[in-house]
């Protein structure tokens, strides 16, 4: 593999990637599910539990710069691996978005581990998992890159470690919103790269176009966003691409590259009710809002009124999905917070 690395090392220079440096480690499956589940190597508990439902080949963590490949991976794949991270390490470079949020988590990385281990040496490591995952429980609800996270975690009534736990996680959802919402162009912006890069690298044959033609053509579960993300891609003027990948997020991207002609060739639908909905502006609508929101409730506290009723009032932003995800709200604030609480609708845009 190291051969390998090499030669696409060398060669990222003629297809228009600049990638910074990152590392190549080789774990097991049940490792691979285990980081999978983690979402970033260097965290410090698992919100989540590993699933086996679907062979993951391959994990690039933006955080410490490594790609983790499985060790089941033939030659093959992990040759498309190397030559798709090199493409997400470009745009994980490039992207300012992701980047500066990226950057954020890497210089917290201290100060979380000192907040987690004093809380532990309180309260227990049961107890302090137990809370955490409560707060990835909200945090899951709610679109955190719009709200004001400060005015709502001081009105949980929280002891200053558990908040301090609370902000951690907090920081944590910010990178993920911000990986959630570059995503499509992410993936795009690789898959595009990858097989170019392993050509200029004088590595291709009849094998390597197969296995990708299985990989990323064939229908996956949910949206393609590896067909879908190249498509657009190559819509893009080369010329714009660097401003593109500096400056977008998909729901920019989509607006702006998501055209009729792709629409039609890769055949994107959603459910809406019991019916399946086609039309090309509403499906571009749809993931636009999809892009932006990922299925959470947009919500802000109202400071006034909390003050005025000694409660904690939350605004939301109706919208087609946004019932059920306040009937979810509701269930976690009432469960686990111990603070009177009111959710109302918000009429004005926020």
């Amino acid at each position: 593999m190291n051969s390998s690395y090499e030669k696409l090392k060398e060669s990222c220079s003629l297809v228009g990637l600049e990638p910074e440096p990152f590392k190549i480690i080789t774990i097991d499956r049940e490792e691979l599910d285990l980081l999978q589940a983690k979402g970033y190597q260097k965290r410090l508990y698992q919100p989540k539990k590993t699933s086996r439902e679907h062979y993951v080949a391959e994990m690039f963590d933006q955080i410490d710069k490594t790609a983790y490949i499985n060790e089941s991976n033939d030659q093959i794949l992990n040759l498309l691996i190397l030559a798709h991270s090199f493409g997400h390490s470009h745009f994980s470079h490039y992207n300012k978005y992701l980047k500066d949020q990226a950057e954020n988590m890497r210089k917290k990385l201290f100060h979380h581990r000192r907040i987690f281990d004093e809380a532990i040496r309180i309260y227990g490591y049961a107890e302090v998992v137990s809370f955490l995952s409560k707060m990835n429980e909200l945090f899951d609800l709610i679109h955190v890159t719009t709200l004001n996270l400060d005015s709502l975690i001081n009105r949980l009534n929280l002891c200053r470690h558990k908040r301090e736990l609370a902000n951690m996680v907090a920081n944590e959802a910010k990178y993920f919103e911000a990986v959630s919402q570059t995503k499509i162009m992410n993936e795009g912006w690789a898959t595009y790269h990858q097989i170019p890069l392993i050509k200029k690298a004088g590595l291709m044959n009849l094998e390597i176009g197969l296995t990708e033609l299985q990989l990323y053509e064939r229908p996956r579960y949910g949206l393609n966003l590896y067909k879908l993300g190249k498509a657009m891609w190559e819509e893009v003027d080369p010329n714009k691409s660097g401003n593109v990948v500096k400056t977008y997020r998909d729901a920019h991207f989509i607006n702006r590259y998501y055209s009729e002609a792709i629409h039609n060739e890769q055949k994107i639908a959603f459910v809406k009710g019991k019916q399946i909905e086609s039309d090309y502006i509403k499906v571009k609508q749809q993931l636009i809002h999809s892009a932006l929101y990922n299925g959470k409730v947009r919500v802000q506290v109202d400071d006034a009124l909390s003050d005025s009723t000694e409660s904690l009032t939350i605004r939301f932003q109706p919208s087609p999905n946004s019932s059920k995800q306040i009937s979810k709200l509701k269930g976690v604030m009432r469960n686990y917070f111990k603070t009177k609480l009111y959710i109302k609708p918000n009429p004005v845009k926020i």
